[in-house]
């Protein structure tokens, strides 16, 4: 008798498994990685507020260390403020008149700091400062800070549970998704969704038709291509993220974005978001401009995770 379709399609799909299975590996599901040490780095704005919170979060879910930093002055009373609704924590004197990243860049690398939370623009009013601008500290992070920080740009309320909806967004091949991906986990409230978001930018789509074409001419470059490789590229992710969904009860989706210029960040389903969170590759990569893009832009927490 001959097989029916469903048989055929069944037999195929479980050979597409085993495919798999031999091209990737085991795939386990990523642990997460508690925080140890928080550095909260305050300089009395509105955003300290959101600042605190976000650490209150992170004390309630794990047994962390939090130093606290009053790094610009009149910073001071909400330094006290903090230190009284977390127990246990510390507040560290910033000494000099150095610019206040230099306080928060010491600080870090001496209480071994895995997590910096700051505000955005730090020490400046965001009205001077204005949209278009991350002020000169929040730069100066970015491009030197090596460990993942919390950047609050704006006021914005932690609701219950916090983090419920979490965007890991990560631009190109990128070393450092991994390690973002494994933050991400890390912080999804159980109940809540996590969505991977590949984003497949013109410059990519440049390099990447380049590099094809040198192998093979005759090669077809649509972007229907690209984005199927970019997926490809990502697929061991794809599937640890899948596993640690089903292991911490949290939704799972993957999707591929490729804004035009005059919509960088479609509003499409982040406007309920908890959280966005970034890969960041190095400073000479197009990781940091989209960092820097995704903290001016986003009105949620952003959290930058460089590479490990």
């Amino acid at each position: 008798m001959e097989p029916t379709q469903r048989e055929v399609d069944r037999d195929l799909d479980t050979s597409m498994k085993m495919f798999e299975r031999v091209q990737l590996g085991e795939v386990a599901p990523l642990a997460p990685r508690a925080p140890r040490q928080v550095l909260l780095a305050l300089d009395g704005s509105t955003q300290d507020a959101t600042s605190i919170e976000i650490t209150v979060t992170l004390v309630n879910r794990y047994p962390c260390q939090v130093s606290i930093l009053a790094a610009c002055a009149g910073a001071e009373s909400v330094a006290e403020a903090a230190r009284a609704r977390l127990s246990g924590s510390a507040i560290v004197a910033a000494v000099g008149p150095e610019d206040p990243f230099d306080p928060i860049l010491e600080a870090a690398a001496k209480h071994e700091s895995d997590l910096v939370i700051a505000p955005c623009p730090f020490g400046r009013d965001f009205e001077k400062i204005g949209p278009d601008s991350a002020g000169t500290v929040v730069d100066v992070l970015l491009a030197r800070l090596n460990r993942p920080r919390f950047v609050v740009r704006e006021p914005h309320e932690i609701a219950q549970p916090a983090f419920h909806h979490i965007a890991l967004r990560s631009i190109g091949e990128n070393e450092a998704a991994q390690a973002a991906a494994v933050w991400a986990v890390t912080l999804a409230a159980a109940g809540g969704s996590l969505e991977l978001v590949l984003v497949f930018e013109e410059e990519m789509r440049e390099n990447l038709s380049m590099l094809l074409k040198s192998l093979d001419l005759n090669i077809e470059t649509s972007d229907d291509n690209l984005i199927a490789a970019l997926r490809k590229a990502h697929i061991r992710l794809h599937r640890a993220l899948q596993k640690s969904a089903e292991q911490f009860d949290f939704d799972y989706t993957l999707t591929v974005e490729h804004p035009p210029e005059s919509a960088p960040f479609p509003d499409r389903s982040f406007s309920a978001l908890s959280l966005v969170v970034v890969a960041l590759e190095r400073s000479d990569h197009m990781s940091q401009g989209y960092a820097r893009d995704c903290v001016l832009h986003r009105r949620q927490p952003v959290l930058v995770v460089p590479r490990n």
